[in-house]
């Protein structure tokens, strides 16, 4: 009997607690929704909420739609990101861009900035919330977004400032540097996203079979003399 109490005591907690959560969100969407106040004051009312109430990233979507601004939706994913419940759905705060640019710079103020809060859900093989040699692996998720960033950029020279900027903050793996690198065509690209990749990846003592991605002979011996200054 006293198990069944305690057991129905806690699942009321828990009601009780989703019941006001909800009922707090609710009365927020109803506040901004019906309210005779002006955008920018709504705006201000909305991200006080956010930045002191746990979301989920659904929730956070549904709040920004609502202002429709690339602008307000980029300050409130910022101040909300610190109480998201369900971080590894963050990416799909990104759809919500129609400016790679914008949605690339709340990338680098919230996910890209930071080492990630561990929530529930286990771990991928290098999750977001591991750190190594002062940085961290991104999620699977996180590599495949910037992986395609890098790919639907038109010109070498974009993909590599994109490249440079991922390489200067966050670990990869070996395989992970090979699928970067082989977004480029030339193997001068090549050889100094290698170069650079080489402080970054998690295992030095594999970096070596990432010869193969160059062809010509001349760039796989330059390749080879700074793997032996590494030493």
């Amino acid at each position: 009997m006293k198990l069944k109490a305690t057991l129905l005591f806690l699942l009321g907690c828990i009601f009780f607690s989703y019941s006001q959560k909800t009922t707090a969100y609710q009365k927020f969407k109803n506040e901004i929704k019906f309210q005779k106040h002006t955008r920018d004051y709504k705006l201000k009312r909305a991200v006080s909420f956010v930045s002191n109430n746990r979301l989920y990233v659904s929730e956070l979507i549904d709040i920004c739609n609502y202002f429709q601004r690339e602008r307000a939706t980029y300050r409130l994913s910022v101040s909300a990101y610190p109480n998201i419940i369900d971080k590894r759905n963050f990416f799909d705060m990104y759809n919500l861009f129609s400016s790679f640019g914008n949605a690339m710079k709340l990338y680098h103020n919230t996910q890209g900035s930071r080492q990630l809060i561990i929530d529930e859900g286990g771990f991928d093989d290098h999750p977001g919330d591991v750190v190594y040699n002062d940085c961290r692996y991104l999620s699977a998720d996180e590599f495949n977004y910037v992986l395609q960033t890098i790919k639907d950029q038109t010109f070498s020279k974009d993909k590599k400032e994109i490249t440079k900027q991922q390489l200067s903050k966050n670990c990869f793996s070996v395989a992970q540097i090979k699928t970067i690198v082989d977004q480029f065509s030339f193997d001068r690209d090549k050889l100094e996203i290698l170069k650079l990749g080489y402080k970054s990846v998690d295992n030095v003592n594999s970096f070596y079979t990432l010869r193969e991605v160059l062809k010509f002979r001349s760039y796989k011996k330059q390749f080879d003399e700074f793997l032996l200054a590494q030493k």
